[in-house]
């Protein structure tokens, strides 16, 4: 069993969410929750891709899998190049009706708290997507692997 939470530091990274959806955005995650640890329990894998800016929304999802009894890979997905952060952010073109997407400046002032643990971090200024699917896919395997021998993060 997987659990997979990619966390996109809004402040860092073009996926991001209007400030003033961040309470609708908080009470969607409590809702989508308990669905994802019943799918986990049945043996499924669950991929949680979301913005995660906040430790508190980071921890939650661990704490489902581990109720769940399932394996928790969390992937952060940053671009460190700031121009190009930027670029993307003011050249990007909505796919979702109604969704009115941040400016550059809400992104650069978004809050972010800085990882407490040991995650996957993929670079999108340095890696394809190629690249970077390659290597989720190898950090899976390796969790997999030692899962219920050792300690993994969020376990």
């Amino acid at each position: 069993m997987q659990f997979i939470s990619a966390s996109i530091p809004s402040n860092r990274h073009c996926v991001t969410r209007e400030k003033s959806q961040a309470r609708s955005t908080m009470l969607d995650i409590a809702r989508l929750m308990p669905v994802a640890e019943e799918n986990l329990r049945l043996g499924r894998t669950v991929v949680a891709d979301s913005v995660n800016p906040l430790a508190i929304t980071r921890n939650a999802w661990v704490e489902v899998a581990k109720r769940a009894q399932a394996l928790a890979v969390e992937v952060e997905v940053r671009c460190s190049d700031a121009n190009e952060h930027r670029r993307r952010v003011e050249t990007r073109t909505g796919d979702m009706p109604g969704l009115r997407l941040p400016t550059w400046g809400e992104v650069a002032e978004r809050e972010y708290h800085p990882w407490d643990r040991d995650h996957l971090v993929i670079d999108t200024a340095a890696d394809t997507a190629e690249q970077a699917v390659q290597t989720i896919r190898t950090a899976l395997e390796n969790a997999e692997a030692s899962f219920g021998t050792r300690t993994y993060p969020g376990m």
